[in-house]
């Protein structure tokens, strides 16, 4: 004789299995000390103590989510996690490493061994707020299906990172007093640098940062007081550089061989020094706004003002040709 099973009773069968396999699947605390062992790191993981990944589990498998995240235990220390040189993958979701809590000022996530690497994930990196991420160095973040590292808080730094196609943008950032140096964004489908906040540093003298070929421009500063310097922006299938902001010093950057403008926008009190626009096939430098500032060495060549009734503007800043 066939009993049918009233609907609410498959209902809750079904809900306690999915919950019990969301509960196999959870990650477990890892790190060089969970409660005085060394746990080896899988995918999915948290990470809430110093560790340096050797052969854990997570550089041998392709993560099918979240690669590590991040969440230290002590809540008066701060964390140190060095990728050593490994390589994490994902298929194509989650993050690569997560960062929930880094404990006070953020986490530092260094490789030691030589430079590492984070492939195949949605995002690359993800940190929010001051206790978020302090520092990323030494590691290249390839094939994200939206950003390589997407971070916001105050005075972190990131140095010497690539980032390699990603879908959407290469490095966004936002909050206050950070730097990115001795960087580089390759084919990215939106912006090389997406930049937001107030006071970053955007580069330095012998530490600039450079996008190749990006999808709408290479970078995009908006918000107050960030300093733009020695960057390039080369071979965008739009503009090179995009400004939208206040009180930004740019100086020493170049934007050669996009198909758009090389260095363009709006803002106020912008200072702008030494920067050139080369061989773009919209304007050149065309800067508007009010309290600009031109210190000199600014100049454009070769641009072909593309889809304009009007010939190119090779180099203008606030209604006047750039100072000789």
């Amino acid at each position: 004789m066939f009993v049918r099973q009233h609907p609410s009773v498959g209902m809750v069968l079904a809900l306690v299995a999915v919950l019990g396999m969301a509960s196999a699947a959870a990650g477990k605390r890892c790190g060089d000390d969970v409660d005085g062992a060394d746990v080896p790191c899988g995918c999915g993981d948290e990470v809430v103590a110093n560790t340096v990944l050797t052969d854990d589990p997570v550089t041998q498998a392709t993560c099918p989510y979240d690669g590590l995240l991040i969440r230290v235990a002590d809540p008066g220390a701060s964390l140190v996690l060095d990728l050593a040189g490994q390589t994490l993958r994902g298929k194509g979701k989650g993050v690569g490493l997560r960062v929930l809590n880094g404990g006070p000022g953020g986490v530092r996530i260094v490789s030691r061994g030589g430079t590492a690497a984070l492939e195949g994930f949605d995002d690359g990196i993800v940190g929010r707020g001051r206790d978020g991420v302090a520092l990323v160095e030494d590691l290249t973040i390839r094939g994200s299906g939206r950003d390589g590292l997407r971070v916001t808080g105050r005075d972190f730094v990131v140095r010497r990172v690539a980032v390699e196609g990603a879908h959407r943008d290469g490095f966004a950032l936002g909050g206050t007093g950070f730097e990115i140096l001795d960087t580089r964004a390759t084919d990215c489908g939106r912006f090389g640098y997406l930049v937001m906040g107030d006071s970053g540093v955007v580069g330095g003298p012998g530490s600039g940062n450079i996008a190749d070929r990006s999808g709408m421009a290479g970078f995009n500063l908006m918000g107050l007081g960030h300093t733009l310097a020695d960057c390039a922006a080369r071979g965008g299938r739009k503009n090179g550089v995009m400004l939208q902001a206040s009180q930004l010093d740019v100086r020493g950057c170049e934007a050669r061989d996009n198909a758009g403008d090389g260095i363009t926008g709006m803002g106020s009190r912008l200072h702008l020094a030494d920067n050139h626009a080369v061989d773009n096939g919209g304007d050149g430098v065309l800067l508007r706004g009010p309290g600009l500032m031109d210190a000199g060495g600014n100049r454009g060549a070769g641009n072909r003002g593309a889809s304009r009734e009007r010939d190119a503007v090779q180099c203008a800043i606030g209604g006047a040709p750039c100072a000789l």
